[in-house]
């Protein structure tokens, strides 16, 4: 009994001392590891103060708040990349740079079959080149895989627009002797085929060829037009005529992309599948926007009958099968596949 006592008044000693002098605390968790930021570059083919420029400042600001700030992309013009637009597919297999937004013709160097993407007036308005896309994706996801690079989103630009210095265009048979600038071959092909003079002259040049009499007329997007102050140096505009509604596209990097974590791949995936409607909606109200403005400077808008467009596009129809004839036969089948396309959603009849 005594030693029963004993014990239990030592233990009740060992409490109290432990009360005492505090027990030790258990070791804690070790912390987990910041998550890995990622910092990426998107190679921009176009200058900072284009009006599409808000659509990608919210394209990877979306990326920046889906990841929670694990993923950021900042846009970089080519001149610092260092590498031209046409060299975009080389430069991403490389790992050169993380992503690239660009003109699908710009790959057609490398990759032929993207040239469809510039048939002219194969597109003919927003809804119509997202038409195209939805038709071409699959073709044109499956040509990059062979540059290791993956198209995420899709974009476009506004109406290629026929700026004319003196003479307005009323019907097809006004292009006929015109010196008219160009900025592809598709393009090219069709002024001549319409009988006018196709000449290549680069984008920042194109006020001082048309002050000068150089040329009589030249094509690029309404947007580009007011921004290179072409009220200035013609009086008419040629709308509604779909000449070219140029498709960009959204390339990420193969190898970037596969060190991504797979939630992160697939904020990429997601912000580009939202960015290539976010373009859509927004083409029509900012090229008319730049129409509206245009006017407002002096300059008067014309359209063609509807008759005088078809007959263009039939015209039009004869390049696309020669194009596509050249390119090979997967260009034929895909040409086809649009066509059927663009007729079934009303654009083509």
């Amino acid at each position: 009994m005594k030693k029963k006592i004993l014990l239990v008044s030592l233990g009740l000693l060992l409490v109290i001392s432990l009360v005492a002098t505090g027990c030790p605390a258990p070791t804690p968790a070790p912390a987990p590891a910041p998550a890995k930021v990622f910092n990426w570059k998107m190679w921009d083919g176009e200058p900072p103060g284009s009006p599409f420029r808000s659509l990608k400042i919210k394209f990877t600001d979306t990326i920046r708040e889906m990841s929670g700030g694990r993923l950021n992309i900042e846009l970089a013009d080519g001149a610092p990349m260092g590498y031209k637009g046409t060299e975009t597919l080389r430069v991403m297999k490389d790992g050169g740079v993380e992503m690239s937004l660009i003109a699908a013709g710009w790959s057609s160097g490398d990759l032929p079959i993207m040239a469809l993407a510039d048939f002219a007036m194969l597109n003919m308005g927003p809804e119509s080149t997202y038409v195209t896309i939805e038709t071409a994706r699959e073709v044109w996801e499956e040509a990059t895989r062979d540059f290791d690079t993956i198209i995420i989103g899709y974009g476009m630009r506004d109406e290629q627009v026929t700026y004319t210095v003196d003479k307005p265009i009323q019907s097809i048979a006004d292009f006929k002797g015109m010196k008219i600038r160009v900025w592809n071959e598709p393009m090219a092909d069709l002024i001549g085929a319409l009988g006018g003079l196709p000449v290549f002259i680069a984008f920042p040049e194109q006020y001082s060829a048309a002050a000068r009499g150089v040329i009589d007329g030249m094509i690029t997007g309404g947007s580009a037009g007011l921004g290179l102050k072409f009220p200035e140096v013609a009086d008419y505009f040629l709308t509604d005529f779909g000449i070219a509604h140029a498709v960009y596209l959204t390339y990420v990097s193969g190898q970037y992309f596969r060190q991504l974590p797979p939630d992160l791949q697939q904020i990429l995936l997601v912000a580009g599948e939202l960015s290539t409607r976010w373009y859509v909606n927004e083409t029509t109200r900012l090229q008319e926007e730049a129409f509206a403005l245009l006017q407002e400077g002096g300059m008067t808008r014309t359209r063609l009958d509807p008759a005088e467009v078809k007959k263009a596009q039939e015209i039009a129809k004869g390049l696309w099968y020669q194009g596509a004839k050249e390119i090979g036969p997967e260009a034929e089948e895909l040409l086809e596949k649009i066509i059927a396309a663009q007729k079934k959603a009303g654009y083509l009849r």
